[in-house]
């Protein structure tokens, strides 16, 4: 009867999770009745659970090609973000493990976001602290994940994450894996805004159409309909060379206002820094790294509110 309240229940359909239904349906019936996949069903509810929590921003540093500085770029902005005054938690999904180790955040045996994911952990026992920012790290238990026999592996960061409270942060930061595998697919199940770094060489734009491809794939089967690429930036920038420049303007050419005013310059402290187990910030606070990704946090921070108020 229109007007009258419809009576709910809890229904658990997955360890730590619980999806509201309707008394009289349950995730089977309503998957039978709408024609789609049980998990479709459960990754909506998710969806749902987590749109609660939009205030906190889901971003993610992605890239498939390694060594473009993604793991730098990540780490420098979470900790140029809590230098602005936002709260931060940083995930790293890599199990190269370079943002935690880069922080000096490694110890062998420390639970991860590994222990995390296979279910032996809650979220709040992996947690650690450096510079000012929460992180959730990784190490090489990590590469192990992608041969896990878990059903629907895609979803098992937000399934695990699901109860965990974001409302407490004002960024989440994604570091991810250079790859397209199912760790990436679970991050892109979850953020909001996508962030690409490109090191402006000859090879610049290769993987670009499989990178656009992976994120429509996020919106669509894995319904993320949040899920949006916010900015594209330049790496090891170094505007003495010709090269630079004509890959900057190739970059520019393909992805238009995608591209991200701040350029990283080409810089031998953000190298040293991670010797140190310092980011840029500790390391040489006056370095033109650490002035770089500082512009570059503004940036992202000017276009997560203005996101807002579209």
């Amino acid at each position: 009867m229109e007007g009258k309240k419809k009576e709910l229940k809890s229904k658990k359909f997955r360890k730590n999770v619980m999806l509201e239904v309707d008394k009289d349906k349950d995730v089977k019936n309503l998957a039978k009745q709408r024609g789609e996949k049980e998990s479709t069903i459960i990754n909506e509810a998710l969806g749902e659970y987590f749109s609660k929590r939009m205030s906190t921003k889901f971003i993610a540093f992605l890239n498939q090609k390694g060594g473009v500085g993604k793991s730098t770029s990540a780490q420098s902005v979470s900790i140029a973000l809590s230098k602005l005054g936002k709260r931060v938690l940083a995930i790293d999904v890599d199990p190269q493990g370079n943002f935690t180790k880069g922080l000096g955040a490694y110890a062998p045996e420390m639970p991860s976001v590994y222990e995390l994911l296979k279910g032996e952990i809650a979220p709040e026992k992996t947690i650690i602290t450096r510079e000012g920012i929460d992180i959730i790290p990784a190490d090489l238990r990590l590469s192990q994940f992608e041969y896990l026999e878990l059903p629907g592996k895609e979803f098992l960061l937000k399934n695990r994450l699901s109860q965990f409270d974001f409302s407490k942060y004002d960024y989440i930061v994604f570091d991810c894996a250079p790859s397209f595998g199912k760790l990436n697919l679970g991050v892109l199940a979850m953020v909001h805004s996508i962030y690409v770094p490109i090191q402006t060489e000859y090879y610049a734009m290769e993987g670009v159409t499989q990178l656009l491809q992976t994120i429509e794939m996020g919106r669509n089967l894995l319904m993320n309909k949040e899920l949006t690429l916010k900015g594209v930036f330049a790496t090891m920038y170094d505007n003495r060379r010709n090269l630079d420049k004509a890959a900057l303007d190739k970059i520019t050419e393909f992805f238009g206002d995608k591209l991200m005013n701040t350029k990283i310059r080409r810089n031998i402290k953000l190298a040293e820094a991670p010797a140190r187990h310092e980011s840029i910030f500790a390391y040489d606070p006056s370095s033109n790294g650490a002035k770089d990704y500082m512009n570059l946090a503004k940036e992202i921070i000017a276009r997560e509110e203005n996101s807002d108020n579209e």
